[in-house]
């Protein structure tokens, strides 16, 4: 094998060694800030739904799709599962409504969810308005 294609693939074993060691190191990271800053607790499901937004807005602005105005023509419209949930926050101890936008793999369970089901979050313990999907 000649010199410059050793080269080419020892520079792409590097940067793939670099790819894995980040995505390591952002799993790390989002473990012990998830350790240290939430408490998992059981929320109460009081709906489920289907929030839309255009692509490029925050997920803030996502809105309920029943009532979402007519896309522009060339917007796309991203379409999310909501479960609008109930919680005692661990920040105050009182209770709390909030709304989990999910993705990936929990979309399944999200959408087998029913009012009054019990479902697993992670509170903040500073902030009682923020919550995650465990």
């Amino acid at each position: 094998m000649n010199r410059s294609i050793r080269s080419f693939y020892a520079g792409r074993l590097i940067g793939l060694i670099l790819v894995f060691v980040g995505a390591a190191g952002f799993s790390a990271f989002s473990a012990v800030e998830n350790a240290l800053n939430y408490t998992e607790l059981q929320a109460r499901v009081e709906r489920v739904g289907l929030v839309c937004r255009p692509k490029g807005t925050p997920t803030t602005e996502a809105v309920d799709c029943t009532g979402a105005a007519p896309p522009r023509a060339a917007a796309k419209i991203i379409r999310q599962v909501a479960v609008y949930v109930r919680y005692t926050s661990p920040a105050d101890g009182k209770e709390h409504q909030g709304r989990l936008l999910v993705a990936g793999k929990r979309i399944q369970r999200a959408r087998t969810l029913r009012p009054g089901d019990s479902w697993t979050i992670l509170a903040h313990d500073d902030d009682a308005e923020t919550i995650k999907v465990y």
